[in-house]
């Protein structure tokens, strides 16, 4: 199955419609486990005041987030559709700055506190240089929270955007850890 052009529309109403973004976050919110635990990270270890850095943003749902909650906050984000960030950053202001990348060449200048990668890495060929590069980006102490299709979802092996179905628990830590990555929480 090919999500892209399904991503591309929604995309392509919320640019005619910008006042349907707010609904579509609410809608994920609904719709997606794996995005409310990812904002209940977000929210246990993002304070006030820290730099959060959104790889692969795709509709900035997480950006969002960290810009609503936390005022004195600055965002960065990547993804390789510009027109999604772009689109995003028309009504965001000034806390927010994107940049159209590819995560397996790209460290952004600046250093984070936080880093996010939702969802990307089954997407992505060289995933190892993708986590060295966005651990790079990482601030001394800084985290990353990181979600990725299980090796055993059966939808995730027909998505055709994928280079890889998903990952199993040992594979993905073992990357994480030979990336410089201390793993301090599982969600399975």
């Amino acid at each position: 199955m090919q999500y892209d052009p399904i991503k591309d529309r929604a995309a392509s109403l919320i640019g005619l419609f910008p006042g349907l973004r707010k609904c579509f976050y609410k809608a994920l919110n609904l719709l997606l486990l794996r995005q409310r635990y990812v904002l209940q990270e977000i929210a246990s270890h993002f304070q006030d005041g820290m730099t959060f850095y959104d790889a692969g943003a795709g509709f900035c749902q997480y950006s969002h987030y960290v810009l609503q909650r936390y005022p004195k906050s600055n965002v960065f984000a990547t993804d390789l559709k510009t027109d999604y960030l772009r689109s995003y950053a028309l009504q965001a202001g000034s806390r927010f700055s994107f940049q159209s990348a590819d995560l397996q060449d790209f460290v952004p200048k600046a250093s984070y506190d936080m880093a996010i990668a939702i969802d990307i890495l089954e997407h992505i060929e060289n995933d190892v240089q993708a986590l060295n590069n966005i651990h790079a980006a990482l601030k001394p102490g800084g985290k990353l929270i990181i979600s990725t299709p299980s090796d055993t979802d059966e939808a995730a092996k027909f998505t055709e955007e994928h280079v890889r179905p998903g990952y199993n628990k040992a594979e993905l830590e073992e990357k994480l850890l030979n990336c410089g990555y201390d793993i301090q929480k599982k969600h399975l």
